[in-house]
């Protein structure tokens, strides 16, 4: 099958009016955090991180802390505001990355796979690009599977079926979970700053987010 470019890049163009600004959250923040930091011991052979989708650049400090060198890639107005802060920041599609093969150590995904319409290609590309690989995805019991600019929301099983597709094997998982301190201290937060009285539990129970710490292996084959 021949693809027709023109017909996919229309596709794609159309879409583009969904790409929106990704301001600092706190509990995003402290989420993504603590999940780089649990996370990255596992890796001590890491020096060099790309940060896909990495809005206005907020896990740079985190990464610096713990002496690995960031760099970030986004879109849209995210990126002005990178650039404006001097920042050293790429504007390119996660699914197309301007960097030669082998080129970093890790990609830091947080929230993001989510955003891809191919998420098998997508990791695909993160293969070439980089040897190591820290997904954070959001779970759907939670988030739910639909959203704004959300067209991949999977749960665990479909995950990992997709990183073993594209030839990655977890070395580490972790999970966010609703009963987490973690979780429960942003979450009531999130809720007084709305100017509401928390409830005793969030809407829904169980996983909030996934965390594995992939590295390099055969694609696998059905």
């Amino acid at each position: 099958m021949v693809l027709n470019v023109d017909r996919f890049k229309a596709r794609l163009a159309d879409l583009e009016q969904d790409i929106y600004a990704q301001p600092e959250d706190p509990g995003h923040k402290a989420w993504g955090k603590r999940a780089i930091n649990q996370l990255m011991p596992y890796a001590p052979e890491v020096r060099s991180v790309v940060d896909v989708g990495c809005g206005q650049g907020v896990f740079k400090a985190v990464f610096n802390g713990l002496n690995r060198h960031w760099m970030g890639v986004t879109l849209g107005p995210d990126f002005r505001v990178c650039q404006e802060a001097g920042l050293q920041v790429y504007e390119a599609d996660m699914s197309n990355l301007p960097f030669p093969d082998d080129h970093i150590d890790l990609i830091f995904a947080r929230h993001v796979l989510e955003h891809s319409p191919f998420p098998i290609l997508t990791l695909m590309e993160w293969r070439r690009v980089a040897k190591c690989l820290l997904l954070v995805a959001p779970a759907p019991d939670y988030w739910g599977s639909v959203g704004r600019n959300h067209y991949s929301v999977a749960p665990e099983d479909q995950l990992l079926w997709w990183l073993a597709r594209a030839g990655w094997t977890p070395k580490k998982k972790m999970y966010l979970r609703t009963e987490d301190d973690e979780f429960m201290d942003a979450w009531r937060q999130s809720v007084l700053d709305c100017g509401n009285t928390p409830p005793e539990r969030p809407h829904r129970e169980g996983f909030v987010e996934f965390r594995f710490l992939c590295e390099r292996a055969e694609p696998r084959r059905e």
